[in-house]
């Protein structure tokens, strides 16, 4: 059936940006989004959520499922409070704040945060589809860079979030040779639609000013930009501030390739501790689908269930 109404406001710190689109569901009843030529409806996997996205430019991986799931097992118990969650850089598919907030006992607070105007767009369609009647989603167009002050001010981010995830672009947009899809030259070294570039530190820097002040800032990143990311993260949050858990593919893998990072204002107590965890219970065989470690599985059998009456 046709997606429920909405109401949008419009801002015009630059070009008639950002623009907020405030997503709430009116039913539980089944929604299929509208998707235009060059687009795909996709579930991601175990999750069950239902996205929108582009068949050539970029598409969501396990890592971000997997940075909601750590987020959610680092923040405790899901029973006890509601957090109210940004996705920054959420892409098309919106994954890592829609498994973070459908995996919570109450209902979401989120609001996602995308700079490329197409991704944006499909992002809305995505939020949409996955909220629940009682979900309280926030789509908004605007980056970390020419946009901050707007989002931060005009549309009240400063100090506003118990919990800033982003699956942030990996690679510097003066090294290497960036892809000519406009999508996936966004989401993998950071340019941006008027030819800037948003870097890591953007992320953390907004991030930062997005906290509220007992909230937790959460990133995923390939574990060979370990050393990168932690330098500015610490920078920014202090040494006491931050921790690292690397990220295994398979239980018995010999190293890490992702690292998860989080950081506080306030500080962490007590000196930081290594620690690890893994994605899936054994090495790729084949093309066959993998088991994930059951914790893992456990979250995203969580996700799944929440949106079963979507």
């Amino acid at each position: 059936r046709d997606s429920p109404p909405m109401r949008a406001a419009l801002a015009s710190p630059r070009a008639a940006r950002p623009a907020t689109t405030i997503v709430r569901a009116l039913s539980t009843a089944p929604r299929a989004p509208r998707v235009a030529d060059g687009e795909t409806l996709d579930v991601l996997g175990a999750s069950k959520l239902r996205v929108v996205q582009s068949k050539v430019g970029y598409r969501t991986g396990v890592d971000a499922l997997a940075l909601a799931w750590f987020a959610r097992r680092s923040r405790g118990d899901v029973e006890s409070f509601a957090d109210r969650a940004c996705d920054l850089g959420a892409g098309s598919s919106g994954a890592v704040g829609l498994a973070y907030a459908l995996s919570g006992a109450r209902p979401a607070r989120a609001t996602f945060v995308e700079a490329q105007r197409d991704s944006c767009e499909r992002l809305r369609r995505s939020v949409e589809t996955n909220a629940r009647a009682s979900d309280a989603f926030d789509v908004v167009l605007g980056d970390v860079v020419e946009d901050a002050r707007a989002l931060l001010d005009d549309r009240k981010m400063r100090r506003a979030f118990d919990v800033v995830l982003t699956n942030p672009p990996f690679f510097e947009a003066t090294r290497g040779t960036p892809p000519k899809n406009k999508e996936k030259k966004g989401a993998r070294f950071g340019i941006l639609e008027d030819g800037g570039a948003a870097t890591i530190h953007d992320f953390i820097g907004f991030a930062k000013e997005a906290l509220r002040e007992d909230g937790e800032f959460f990133v995923v990143y390939p574990s060979l930009g370990r050393a990168r990311l932690l330098a500015a993260m610490v920078a920014a949050f202090g040494d006491d501030a931050v921790r690292a858990t690397d990220v295994f593919d398979h239980e018995g893998a010999s190293r890490p390739s992702l690292v998860f990072a989080r950081a506080t204002l306030r500080g962490y107590p007590g000196d930081a501790v290594e620690t690890s965890c893994a994605l899936y219970q054994e090495a790729r065989v084949g093309e066959g689908k993998r088991a994930y470690v059951d914790s893992f599985e456990m979250f995203l059998q969580r996700v799944a269930q929440a949106g079963a009456g979507v």
